[in-house]
């Protein structure tokens, strides 16, 4: 498995795609220690990239609000039953568990303080 140094004074590339695959990585983590299945841990890792992907943003980004889910879940509307854009949204929300990762990653990536 590869892994990533990362060297004081050379510039991470892409560093707000690398918090945000260090975010999904915890709540992945998150997941498997109440001993979700490998596919419920998938779905729930692949919502929050979906959203990712339709909001041209990231989570500490204003972009990550409400009209978003709203814009995200019109989307879903005539191509998912009811009950499965229910179970996305809640999987959505899940994901909010994971921002605080988000905030201390940032900080330690990006270098910024707050």
């Amino acid at each position: 498995m590869a892994t990533l140094h990362v060297v004081p004074g050379v510039a991470m590339p892409r560093p707000a795609e690398a918090v945000f695959e260090k975010t999904r990585r915890g709540f992945a983590d998150h997941l498997r220690a109440r001993r979700l299945s490998k596919d419920t841990v998938r779905q729930r890792l692949r919502i929050a990239r979906q959203v990712r992907a339709v909001a041209d943003g990231y989570p500490w980004e204003p972009v990550w609000d409400r009209a978003l889910f709203d814009r995200w879940s019109a989307m879903l509307a005539d191509s998912v039953a009811i009950s499965t854009m229910r179970k996305y949204q809640n999987d959505l929300a899940l994901w909010r568990h994971a921002w605080p990762i988000v905030t201390a990653a940032r900080r330690t990536h990006l270098g910024r303080r707050r």
